[in-house]
């Protein structure tokens, strides 16, 4: 192949996230329950936001969950179990993981009934939240009758994200042991942990262990099988695969399978091949509701540099989806700058920028960056003033793409100014500061530097390893000057 396929692994099986078994356990409300928390109100009495955005929105405003609930339920408003499972699910899948156990511990304040796969979500919240030890001490003080298939299979997905190599074998072979590996989701588990470890070799042997037991293997399975082959450079083994996945029903009817295929060909400079399998994930899709899929499309086309598709599948999303949410946007700005639309990044930008209801400032990002790349420093400018107009403050991100460029002109004093601005946890980033840092070794710029230095100590940000690159610049530059002590010897 054209490029090393070492680089490939996980880039679309890693997108589409392995879940755990208590999130695969939980029902889903029915369509009529689902809208009773999410729908708008209707009437006076029912005045107020739904009850899931509720309960979305408490991340950004410090609220709490149980007095969300409360008001909610003493408004006349009653939350059945399964719909409390469902938003559970919810506050899970946007990483609002803390307000996810709230609401489990307020769901068992008012005697609702918790089922097993309840526990199994519980432990997965716990670990992220609280960490693995944790965790461990959640499920030892479960009951017997609770330690079953879906908590076993929570604490192995706990073990295989923290890479907990050892314990994550023992607790598969006993999961074995107990009967409870009759589903691909174990093996997945561990084959990922052995791609996110470094050692794909041993990914396919419990590939075919799996197989072995009379388990047929999934999309998912199959995408981490892939993506092992690619980082083996196994060109043949990824071919064989291929021709196996036509004839699982399940994973040949699994657009997510397909992504796979076109991200490895597309990394690996395949474009023909990518497009063909990226046919293969459009035919498969839910035109009307798959929009997941159709961030994929946008940004696997535009790996493989074709601006038409990215243009042609941005028009279907806004053809098919009343309301297109920030975090699509973000991928459809990506997408056609990574595709060189510039004209296309602007419309879609403005576009944006006239309808949104959250500014979200990651959304400047691409168009900062080719303004910046164009020296169009004024118009960059005008987006930062525009943010700021609306409350929203650029990221460091956004101060790190003005550093370069003005580094890149040779204007220090300009790059400094947003040095002041990306202050995280009280200091500068270590990123922006790295910039200027490689900018005055590359120059041999001692004065320059020592300016620097003493504009960093004011702002909290001079460290024992800025001082050592200062050191190294002084003796490139044969200056003489009194060293400037770090915070940590002051």
């Amino acid at each position: 192949m054209a490029k090393n396929l070492s680089k490939l692994f996980g880039a679309a099986t890693e997108n589409r996230r392995l879940c755990t078994s208590a999130a695969a356990a939980v029902a889903k409300p029915t369509k009529a329950a689902e809208a009773e928390v999410t729908a708008e109100p209707r009437t006076a009495a029912e005045k107020g936001k739904p009850l899931r955005r509720r309960l979305l929105e408490l991340k950004g405003t410090g609220g709490s969950v149980a007095k969300t609930m409360n008001d909610w339920v003493s408004g006349g408003r009653s939350v059945k179990n399964m719909e409390l499972q469902w938003l559970v699910r919810e506050l899970r899948k946007h990483k609002h993981y803390e307000h996810a156990i709230q609401l489990m511990d307020w769901m068992k304040t008012k005697k609702t009934q918790m089922s097993h796969s309840d526990s199994a979500i519980r432990l997965d919240l716990v670990y992220k939240v609280k960490g693995i030890a944790s965790a461990e001490k959640y499920f030892e003080s479960l009951s017997e009758s609770k330690k079953n298939k879906l908590t076993y299979g929570s604490l192995l997905s706990c073990y295989c994200s923290k890479k907990m190599k050892d314990k994550a074998v023992s607790l598969f072979e006993k999961i074995k042991n107990l009967g409870f590996a009759s589903t691909p989701l174990p093996y997945a588990n561990l084959m990922n942990m052995y791609l996110k470890l470094g050692e794909p070799a041993k990914v396919r042997p419990l590939f075919e262990d799996m197989k072995s037991k009379g388990i047929s293997p999934d999309s998912i399975t199959y995408g981490i099988l892939l993506n092992s082959l690619a980082a083996q450079d196994d060109i043949e083994g990824i071919e064989t695969v291929m021709e196996e996945i036509k004839s699982n029903k399940v994973a040949n009817q699994d657009w997510g399978t397909h992504s796979t295929i076109a991200s490895i060909y597309a990394e690996a400079g395949l474009f023909d091949k990518a497009e063909a399998a990226l046919k293969n994930v459009e035919k498969l899709i839910d035109r009307r509701r798959d929009r997941e899929a159709y961030s994929f499309l946008l940004s696997l086309y535009a790996k493989t540099g074709n601006v038409s598709q990215v243009k042609r599948v941005w028009h279907a999303i806004k053809s098919t989806f009343p309301v297109i949410p920030n975090r699509v946007y973000l991928i459809v700005l990506y997408s056609l700058d990574k595709v060189d639309d510039f004209e296309g990044l602007k419309e879609c930008f403005e576009e944006w920028e006239m309808t949104c209801e959250t500014y979200d400032t990651r959304l400047m990002i691409p168009l900062l960056g080719a303004y910046i790349r164009r020296d169009m420093m004024g118009e960059a400018k005008a987006i930062v003033e525009r943010a700021k107009e609306k409350g929203a403050e650029p990221t460091v991100k956004a101060c790190e793409l003005f550093i370069e460029g003005y580094l890149k002109k040779g204007e220090v004093e300009r790059a400094l100014e947003f040095v002041e601005v990306a202050i995280v946890e009280g200091k500068p980033s270590k990123e922006n500061v790295s910039l200027f840092i490689r900018y005055f070794e590359e120059k041999g710029d001692v004065e320059g530097a020592e300016k620097f230095c003493s504009r960093l100590k004011g702002l909290g940000g001079l460290d024992a390893e800025v001082s050592e690159a200062l050191r190294r610049i002084r003796s490139g530059g044969g200056s003489d000057a009194v060293e400037i002590q770090s915070e940590e010897a002051a």
